[in-house]
């Protein structure tokens, strides 16, 4: 799997939609809470994901 991280400006939700949207893919917009950590799972499909507000983390395979 092949992965980034980049930090950047601030961005609103729709401005997250305008570009993904400009990317040719799909959009989704949602809030999520989680108490403890979710187990390893993937996704067959490309994805791009902005947190707009709080946090967010990501674990692979090797735990890093």
């Amino acid at each position: 799997m092949v992965y980034e991280f980049t930090d950047g400006e601030p961005i609103t939700e729709g401005e997250a939609l305008e570009q993904v949207a400009a990317m040719g893919m799909h959009g989704l917009a949602f809030d999520d809470v989680h108490e403890e950590d979710e187990a390893l799972h993937w996704h067959e499909f490309e994805a791009v994901t902005w947190v707009i507000s709080g946090t967010g983390s990501f674990a692979d395979e090797h735990a890093t």
